[in-house]
């Protein structure tokens, strides 16, 4: 330790610019997907998916993935669990945003077929309250996009 204070002091007088870089936070990992949250297999807090520092729960009635399923159905059979990953990484990843209610902020992506897929997350909690297609619930299309 005293070695590398002596090194980094003799750099600065020197005149010898340092960078130094803390390391990145590691990524929350997945601890479930969104059919089992469906099915009952998951708590309200089990991760589905993070991307941005922006978390999609599994959720209650008024947020994540259940609340996401009673107005902007997901399969329970697993089918949709990868594209409404997909779905939430690129909406984050290339969305515009969009105004949303006080204390949310919301995201969208106009697929160039015209529909798009908007999501909305608690702006203090970084939760994910909904996220929904225009187009019936097209995870699949979304999860392409840009394509």
């Amino acid at each position: 330790m005293i070695r590398v204070v002596r090194l980094i002091s003799q750099a600065a007088a020197a005149g010898l610019l340092l960078a130094v870089s803390a390391p990145a936070l590691p990524a929350l990992a997945s601890t479930t997907s969104a059919s089992a949250c469906l099915n009952g297999y998951s708590g309200p807090y089990d991760l589905v998916n993070s991307y941005a520092g922006i978390n999609l729960k599994c959720g209650d009635p008024s947020k994540g993935v259940l609340h996401i399923d009673a107005s902007h159905p997901i399969a329970t059979n697993g089918r949709d669990d990868v594209h409404v990953d997909r779905c939430m990484d690129n909406i984050l990843a290339y969305g515009r945003s969009v105004t949303a209610n006080p204390g949310n902020t919301a995201k969208r992506i106009t697929r160039s077929s015209g529909g798009y897929a908007q999501i909305v997350w608690d702006s203090r909690t970084k939760d994910v309250i909904t996220m929904y297609t225009s187009d019936s619930n097209n995870w699949t299309a979304c999860a392409a996009y840009p394509n």
